[in-house]
């Protein structure tokens, strides 16, 4: 079977951003149906990877905003070069965590048997480098206490019986000092100690020239955003991982078919030669409306029966 996964925060239906404007006194209940149906078109398309589409996240750090000791929520920020905003952490004392911050924000009781729950959660770095500090006297300081919190928080959801965590680094995709690259994989290590499937995926950059120093990190799976990274310019690259294939524009309304992903796919495994293959978007598909990327996701799904028709 070929696998497939989703990325971080889906974007919401009309009918649940009319609910968030108005603040539906229902809103809890809302965020429950939806997830529900989208976890249900997730199965439905045969994605392998199942994940909570985070629709009651506002963005990728706000649960560390809010459930996160040593850190207050600030002020709205651009998120990166998009037309979309984050709630900025203020670090203003030590990282702490006091009980699973993802408790009421991951719908584990909506994950269907028979598949494998994969939960998303940034890196340690770009939590990092998105925040506002006032404590610590240097970043790399809360990289690693950053990444301890991260380590308890990954083996209490193992516990619960999720087996795939994702950390998802596109500050770390803009790095390009080898001691920073190197510190930020050592913490990496650290967050997913004891998860039993791991991938860390890269988006927003062109990391083909730090490619051989992601993939000397401790994980199952390099994610690749190949929108920003031309596959061309990794040609070459003795890929020792699994390979996330982010093609699947998740920036743009124009569809892929499924033989245009299928077709990709194949380039890649034929120059990369990963131990293997997960098809999914280049990051998360919150930047369009929720129908093109429903669309988008049972187009993966059928470009895996494509690729398991090839026995790819």
């Amino acid at each position: 079977m070929v696998e497939s996964r989703i990325t971080g925060i889906y974007p919401r239906s009309e009918t649940l951003i009319e609910a968030t404007r108005r603040y539906d006194k229902k809103l809890p209940e809302l965020f429950v149906k939806e997830k529900r149906k989208i976890i249900a078109h997730q199965a439905k398309s045969g994605i392998t990877h199942v994940s909570d589409p985070l629709v009651d996240w506002d963005d990728m750090l706000r649960p560390f905003t809010e459930n996160l000791g040593g850190v207050e929520r600030g002020p709205l920020n651009r998120f990166y070069e998009n037309n979309t905003f984050y709630r900025q952490p203020i670090i203003k004392g030590e990282l702490s965590r006091k009980g699973p911050i993802t408790r009421d924000r991951i719908a584990l009781k909506l994950f269907p048997k028979g598949k494998k729950w994969k939960v998303d959660l940034p890196d340690p770095y770009t939590f990092a480098d998105l925040s506002d500090n006032r404590f610590y006297k240097k970043k790399e300081d809360i990289v690693f206490a950053f990444a301890e919190v991260l380590a308890e928080e990954v083996n209490w959801l193992a516990k619960q019986g999720v087996t795939s965590f994702q950390l998802n680094a596109p500050s770390l995709a803009l790095a390009n000092d080898p001691n920073t690259i190197k510190q930020a994989g050592e913490a990496i290590r650290v967050a997913l100690k004891k998860s039993s499937e791991s991938a860390v995926h890269f988006y927003f950059g062109d990391i083909s020239r730090n490619i051989d120093r992601f993939l000397d990190y401790t994980v199952d799976m390099i994610g690749i955003d190949f929108r920003s990274t031309k596959l061309e310019r990794l040609k070459g690259t003795s890929f020792t991982k699994r390979l996330g294939c982010g093609y699947v524009n998740a920036q743009n309304t124009k569809m892929e078919t499924p033989k245009e992903i299928a077709d990709f796919v194949i380039k890649a495994k034929e120059m990369l030669s990963p131990r293997s293959i997960a098809v999914m978007p280049n990051l998360d598909f919150e930047f369009i409306p929720q129908p093109f990327a429903s669309r988008k996701v049972s187009n993966i799904g059928k470009a895996c029966k494509i690729l398991e028709a090839e026995k790819i």
